[in-house]
């Protein structure tokens, strides 16, 4: 046997080894799913809210995800919810580890899966940080969260090429929001929900409002990989936004109440495709 030969013997078999172990646990993986999709559907269905009151004037505020969370916080029985959530997004943060390691979608070894492992890796590390920080939201120990961003770019650009790194963060940040956008307009979304489990009617909507909320969500990437290219363009932090920062700038374009609204409205959609994933999505113990 060639070592080529034995090395892709050794990788399928590591590989039929790991799908063994990922469908003896698909049980409580599965609930461990779509309860994080729910309790991320809850945080960008906040966001969404506030910034439709916002963009409507009937107060609320731009937000980002650590804020919706301080939002939820302040409401009665917040801290019980926010146990929840922080239960629901821990799930999430497993789950993305699984699909990192585990591959239970089968995007395989090439260049494409490796790039969607990457990225179930870094939305596990950015949603098991928001665990972290519901969990100190509820004990009080959470400070203010709205200079993040700001601060890693500051701390970034004073660092040997420090102002390369901002800007290919930048153009990552774009390419993804590119991405999003690709992957509304051809609805690929869809090969993840069990269909058979949808009736026509459901299923119609569903495709309609997820192709809103991630092209919201695609508007949001573009608007942030922007100011990151312009910060480093600059080497100046302070250009740096967040998700809250890409919506208030948003609000300050001409008809800007209108595209706040707009893009309001498709983020609370996001979260309304989050909830369709917690409910229909394909994991572990539907495929065959």
């Amino acid at each position: 046997m060639t070592k080529s030969n034995t090395i892709r013997s050794k990788t399928s078999s590591a590989s039929r080894q790991a799908e063994q172990a990922v469908q003896e646990a698909s049980p409580w993986v599965d609930k461990l799913a779509r309860l994080g999709y729910a309790a991320k559907g809850v945080v960008y269905s906040t966001i969404g809210i506030l910034a439709i009151m916002t963009a409507a004037g009937f107060g609320g505020e731009l937000t980002d995800k650590q804020g919706s969370l301080r939002a939820i916080g302040a409401q009665p029985f917040g801290s019980v919810i926010l146990i929840i959530l922080a239960i629901g997004l821990t799930g999430y943060f497993l789950w993305c580890m699984i699909q990192t390691f585990m591959d239970p979608d089968r995007n395989g070894t090439d260049w494409k899966g490796i790039l969607k492992r990457i990225g179930s890796f870094a939305s596990g590390i950015i949603y098991g940080s928001l665990a972290y920080s519901a969990i100190r939201t509820v004990i009080k120990a959470g400070g203010s969260q709205g200079t993040n961003e700001q601060s890693m770019t500051a701390s970034l650009l004073e660092k040997p090429f420090g102002a390369t790194m901002v800007a290919i963060a930048g153009v990552l940040v774009i390419a993804l929001g590119i991405y999003q956008l690709i992957k509304a307009v051809k609805a690929s979304f869809t090969k993840r929900f069990r269909k058979e489990e949808m009736s026509p009617r459901v299923y119609a909507a569903a495709v309609r409002i997820s192709r809103v909320g991630i092209t919201a969500r695609a508007v949001v990437f573009g608007l942030i990989g922007y100011f990151l290219m312009v910060t480093a363009i600059q080497s100046d932090s302070s250009e740096t936004k967040g998700l809250d920062g890409a919506l208030a700038e948003l609000a300050k374009q001409p008809y800007g109440q209108w595209l706040l609204g707009a893009v309001a409205i498709g983020l609370f959609a996001y979260g309304i495709y989050l909830f369709t994933l917690a409910r229909y999505r394909k994991t572990l113990g539907s495929h065959r």
